[in-house]
């Protein structure tokens, strides 16, 4: 009788957090993604802003609600990474969508206290494009990425960090997959006449304020060749994680990193407003 109340009870509640899923995807901003951004999730996979060479497969990372950002928890060996990584078979056609055309650089607002740069407009800024080039695929399969969670969890530091961050919000992921990429710097050079004519600097000063810029976001020490500003070391541009993410303990739905807005509303609703009503005997 009483599980049968909970129910008349729980069913109501549920319908009404759907609507406020909904309700929610609707009224709240959307998060807007970049052209790259927007075609790396359409092959699978997650910007990583700023790109970096300091995230490893098989690791298990912390991720924000909104999927954007990545804090490493626990490391996976690189022996235990020996033989295990490979190169993707779809690299060949991934390398082709990638370099098919120029992606914004998003250097706008980042000229920070650079005396150097003053008089460069973000407008100017806003037209510096990436082109990229020796695109490589690095995953595991999901049998040797099992292996090596089950390896990583088995310790008892790793396993406590893991539920701190799930206790913390958002989700505890491991990685499977990452996109690797040379990136160069492409200014059109109408662009940088225009910017020293318009700013009264010369074209060299509007050459640099891309790489002022550009080391505003990111450590990477940029080469420039010709006219040619190239980040000279390959990095990862994206990343995928395995199909489900660590759950909670007691968790009913299984942890799914969301790729739009509507998904993440319904995340949110699903993790932090249905499972902590639902009856304890149905977990």
């Amino acid at each position: 009788m009483r599980s049968r109340l909970t129910w008349y009870i729980t069913i109501p509640v549920l319908a009404s957090v759907g609507l406020f899923g909904i309700v929610y995807s609707v009224a709240k901003p959307s998060y807007q993604q970049d052209r790259l951004g927007e075609m790396l999730n359409g092959i699978g996979y997650f910007p990583i802003k700023p790109p970096s060479n300091l995230l490893t497969l098989g690791s298990i990372y912390s991720v924000d609600p909104e999927a954007k950002f990545f804090q490493l928890i626990c490391p996976a060996s690189p022996d235990d990474l020996k033989d295990a990584v490979r190169q993707s078979p779809s690299e060949r056609t991934i390398a082709t969508q990638l370099s098919r055309t120029n992606y914004s650089a998003e250097l706008s607002g980042k000229l920070t206290a650079v005396t150097e740069s003053a008089g460069v407009s973000d407008d100017f800024l806003s037209k510096v494009q990436l082109k990229f080039s020796d695109v490589s695929i690095f995953e595991l399969d999901l049998e040797r990425s099992f292996e090596l969670y089950q390896k990583l969890v088995d310790r008892r530091s790793c396993e406590s960090a893991v539920q701190a961050a799930l206790e913390a919000g958002g989700y505890a992921c491991q990685g499977r997959a990452l996109l690797q990429a040379s990136a160069e710097y492409v200014v059109n050079r109408k662009d940088i006449k225009s910017a020293a004519l318009e700013s009264g600097i010369d074209p060299s000063a509007a050459k640099k304020a891309v790489v002022d810029a550009a080391k505003a976001e990111s450590t990477v020490v940029l080469q420039d060749n010709n006219n040619q500003i190239s980040t000279g070391v390959a990095l990862y541009y994206g990343v995928s994680m395995n199909p489900t993410c660590i759950a909670p303990k007691g968790a009913i739905f299984p942890r799914v990193l969301p790729r739009t807005q509507f998904q993440r509303a319904m995340n949110f609703t699903k993790f932090n407003i249905i499972e902590p009503i639902l009856p304890r005997s149905r977990i």
